[in-house]
């Protein structure tokens, strides 16, 4: 099998907390990995590192397929309270190989079609009334 996905070294600290330490990995097309460990091990930021939204510290990463073709799933909400709608576009826009600009397009095209400045006053007032209740 072709590998697709390969870790060499991969190290990620944030300011003294050392989260992954020389990570090796190895992943063949048409493969199915999960991850398990405990909470706080290091699980996410490991796939934070490997689709791009991290930089690891040390190590190489290579990536011989599109980022688009790797798929994921988190344990918690993958939409972020303490972000606007706009703010989560660009946030989970950045794992796909485009550039800004089309980016930025695909996001107001987006937003155009959601009516967004009504939708952010009901997720902004949605986002409240969960915090407190």
């Amino acid at each position: 099998m072709m590998e697709v996905i390969s870790l060499r070294g991969v190290s990620k600290a944030f300011g003294k907390k050392q989260v992954l330490r020389n990570i090796g990995l190895s992943i063949n097309s048409g493969e199915l990995v999960g991850l398990i460990g405990k909470s706080g091990s290091g699980k996410s930021v490991l796939i934070k590192v490997i689709i791009g939204f991290l930089k690891p510290d040390t190590g190489d990463i290579l990536i011989k397929i599109g980022r688009d073709k790797i798929n994921f799933s988190m344990q918690g909400n993958s939409i972020h309270s303490y972000l606007t709608v706009k703010q989560n576009l660009k946030y989970f826009s950045k794992m796909y190989d485009l550039p800004r600009k089309e980016r930025k397009a695909i996001i107001e095209d987006i937003l155009n079609k959601l009516n967004y400045h009504l939708l952010s006053k009901l997720f902004h007032y949605m986002f409240e009334y969960l915090e407190n209740n």
